[in-house]
């Protein structure tokens, strides 16, 4: 009875360039039909940016097709991103005031106004972001009707180191100094004297002193003529002056406090996991797995 060889063909290739990315089955181009291929690495690779393999199998295999790797070098993914640095802390609240100057005690002796107190610490800087995980080293692509057979026994696949840690961010200015508080005012003026008495009869209340500077009481009113009458009683006294401006020198301002200090950074963020030694492992017969640093998936 008749039957049908099928025949296959067959292809060796060593790979000993040093170099990123790469695809075995690009390294055949675009394969028209099912093949065994046998790939030899023999130089190491690596990967330029997380989101590629250092080495993958590749997809565009026919069905049946068997691709056997031996890898006799290191094939390592790319690093991972560095974490952000942190937000800036918050600025620290401003000094209060200082009193303004007055008489006596508890104001300095000479009306000046006392200094503003000092601002607060600014506040602490935020924490810094996360590293990014590392890319994969090795991917074994899932494509039906193809065997995939790996020898990584004098080989090492390393997933990509995870991202370094964020910066904290810096600390918060300090908070402005109080202002300080103002000199006291000049004194009001005195009280105007009263009004002088009349001699003779009862006579009119003398005038109030004028507000501000001292005002002269009114004179006692005239006397009418009758003997042996009490004078008239005196002008009332001037009402109290009004207060005064801003003081001159030496009745100054307080001086301003002083501002706070910067706050403390934050703290670091966390360094990001290292990527993937395999991706597809459930696509892969091992023939040995030689050295794998990092999760096989």
């Amino acid at each position: 009875m008749p039957f049908t060889i099928l025949h296959r063909g067959c292809k060796v290739l060593t790979l000993a360039a040093v170099e990123n990315d790469v695809n075995l089955a690009s390294k055949l181009g675009t394969p028209s039909e099912s093949l065994n291929v046998l790939f030899f690495n023999t130089a190491n690779k690596g990967a330029s940016s997380t989101a590629t393999p250092a080495l993958r199998t590749g997809g565009t295999w026919k069905p049946g097709s068997s691709v056997f790797l031996r890898n006799g070098a290191t094939i390592t993914g790319a690093t991972g991103t560095a974490g952000s640095p942190g937000t800036t802390g918050a600025q620290g609240a401003g000094g209060a005031g200082g009193r303004g100057g007055q008489y006596g005690p508890p104001a300095p002796i000479d009306g000046s106004g006392s200094p503003g107190s000092a601002g607060s610490i600014g506040g602490t800087g935020g924490t810094g972001g996360a590293g990014g995980t590392g890319g994969p080293s090795f991917t074994a692509d899932a494509v039906s009707g193809v065997r995939i057979i790996v020898d990584n026994g004098p080989g090492t696949l390393t997933g990509g180191s995870g991202g370094a840690a964020g910066p904290g961010g810096p600390g918060g200015p300090g908070g402005g100094g109080g202002g300080g508080g103002g000199g006291r005012g000049t004194p009001g003026g005195g009280a105007g004297p009263g009004g002088s008495v009349s001699v003779d009869v009862a006579g009119s209340a003398g005038t109030a002193g004028t507000s501000g500077a001292a005002g002269p009481g009114g004179p006692g009113g005239a006397g009418v003529d009758f003997v042996g009458r009490n004078g008239g009683p005196g002008g009332g006294l001037g009402a109290a002056g009004t207060p005064g401006g801003s003081g001159p020198a030496p009745l100054i301002g307080g001086s301003g406090g002083p501002a706070g200090s910067t706050g403390p950074g934050g703290p670091l963020g966390a360094a990001g996991p290292q990527g993937n030694s395999v991706d597809g492992n459930a696509n892969v017969t091992w023939i040995a797995f030689g050295t794998r640093n990092g999760p096989v998936t």
